[in-house]
């Protein structure tokens, strides 16, 4: 896979920041950051997490998890390759146009508050997008569960646990599906090459995760679950050219009354 990838920084970063980082140990923010320090929410082991940088930033300071606290990603004052958003909906924009200018390229944002509660949370959502896109950043989300590597200790997700490594690149726009299939692949002894939870897929979709694990050495077959097309004919070609190199088995959800009603708790479609 060429180093240059656009989606390289959400599955193979150097360092990663997380915006909303909260000591409280029933917060989004506090799972995140712990699932990046030691791998898991029962974990302690700093080994056993990311092995590179993990930043905590919340404006309140501090220390987390025996973590200094930064004020704001300018007060890292260190090249950050993944920022991870968990801020109210409202904060978002103003932190993904920080990370740009600290030379961040991708984020992944967790938060909800946008599509997927109406009309106000829509035009933040294009607000979101076009600021990111001004900047050159890339989004994954928002309103997701986030993103795992498993072979490069990666957990950026507020996930309880990692799936084990193995050849299997799984999609989902349901952060509750990928959380299911990780409890499902630990009981039945199988591993995950990677686990992408897109959510509202406000800017990067379906075709391009699938491209990058087409391409991935480690997945040697990809299950791509989704309940919404951004761009169906373009997901199709993806799909088709991943096919090509390795097997995939894909899921459209979201068909029965049920499902189109899970489908907009993502996009508010």
């Amino acid at each position: 896979m060429a180093p240059s990838h656009a989606l390289d920084p959400f599955f193979q970063p150097r360092s990663v920041a997380v915006v909303g980082a909260s000591a409280r140990p029933e917060s989004v923010g506090h799972a995140l950051l712990k699932n990046l320090l030691f791998g898991r929410a029962d974990g302690a082991r700093r080994e056993e997490g990311f092995p590179g940088p993990v930043y905590a930033v919340n404006r309140k300071g501090g220390e987390i998890l025996g973590q200094p606290v930064y004020t704001s990603l300018s007060e890292i004052g260190q090249p950050v390759d993944l920022v991870v958003i968990a801020v109210p909906g409202p904060f978002v924009q103003a932190v993904v146009e920080e990370a740009a200018e600290i030379g961040c390229r991708a984020a992944i944002v967790i938060s909800a508050g946008f599509a997927e509660v109406g009309e106000e949370g829509r035009r933040r959502q294009e607000a979101l997008v076009a600021a990111a896109r001004k900047k050159g950043l890339r989004l994954i989300g928002p309103n997701c569960l986030g993103v795992m590597r498993p072979s490069a200790r990666l957990n950026a997700s507020f996930g309880h646990a990692p799936p084990p490594p193995g050849p299997i690149g799984l999609l989902s726009q349901s952060g509750a599906l990928v959380t299911g299939l990780i409890s499902y692949a630990e009981s039945e002894h199988f591993g995950l090459s990677a686990a992408v939870s897109l959510g509202a897929k406000a800017d990067i979709d379906d075709e391009e995760v699938v491209e990058w694990l087409a391409d991935d050495e480690e997945t040697r077959c990809i299950a791509v679950y989704t309940e919404s097309f951004t761009r169906p004919r373009t997901v199709y070609e993806a799909l088709r050219a991943a096919a090509a190199k390795k097997p995939v088995v894909a899921i459209k959800g979201g068909t029965s009354a049920a499902g189109a009603k899970a489908a907009s708790s993502h996009t508010g479609a």
